[in-house]
């Protein structure tokens, strides 16, 4: 299975509610588990098959900061998949 469908298949299993997010720049859209359907998503996933560059996370905030969400980065580091968030701090 390919890495973004590891991230899918684990979020799941945390909880999440995923779906397509290329629309918003992303690979997911994550929605808490009772919010689809009645609000947006909080978090645009973008997943990497190794530790992104500054400039990629800088161009995917500039992208998530815009449609006000958070952005989750997602890779594999050492056979683990790892998250990191990054917020919108002021509006």
């Amino acid at each position: 299975m390919e890495l973004k469908g590891l991230v899918k298949d684990d979020l799941e299993q945390k909880g999440w509610v995923v779906r397509e997010g290329i629309l918003y720049g992303g690979d997911w859209l994550l929605y808490k588990n009772d919010q689809q359907g009645h609000t947006h998503a909080p978090f645009i996933v973008k997943v990497y098959t190794e530790l992104p560059t500054y400039k990629e996370i800088l161009a995917s905030i500039r992208v998530a900061t815009q449609v006000k969400k958070s952005l989750l980065i997602s890779f594999m580091e050492n056979g683990t998949l790892e998250y990191y968030s990054i917020a919108r701090v002021f509006n």
